[in-house]
């Protein structure tokens, strides 16, 4: 595994725990996907969207 791959996931785990716990980290998620991950900023969007849609407790309406 990359370093970075393993950044990743580390910063995936704190992100998903941020976001179950208290309801925030989604505002984490773009940057670190940015940054990190070196995405483009619209997908990296995209990606957190998407994400976040299928996170426990949302309601489809």
């Amino acid at each position: 595994m990359t370093p970075t791959l393993v950044l990743m996931l580390v910063a995936a785990l704190v992100v998903g725990m941020l976001i179950g716990c208290v309801g925030i980290g989604g505002v984490l998620l773009t940057p670190t996907l940015v940054y990190v991950g070196g995405l483009g900023f619209h997908l990296a969007a995209a990606t957190s969207m998407w994400a976040l849609a299928f996170s426990p407790g949302r309601r489809v309406p």
